[in-house]
């Protein structure tokens, strides 16, 4: 439960990118984003020395996504 949970929740946290009002669009974002969640649940679960490094990777893919979204 302690890494599902999780897991599901960012799932549900990324299915926003990019804002589509439509059901079955959404639900697969949801399910598109949950193996690569539980992959992160899991490296975070068997080391959390990690959680620096990966919060440093998903700054640099934010700024990228930021940048191509105003063409910078």
């Amino acid at each position: 439960m302690s890494i599902i949970l999780p897991a599901f929740f960012l799932g549900v946290q990324h299915i926003t990118a990019p804002l589509i009002f439509d059901g079955p669009f959404i639900i697969w974002r949801l399910i598109m984003y949950l193996p690569f969640a539980l992959l992160i649940a899991l490296i975070m679960d068997r080391r959390p020395r990690l959680l620096p490094y990966l919060a440093t990777m998903h700054v640099l893919l934010d700024i990228a996504a930021v940048m191509m979204f105003f063409n910078i």
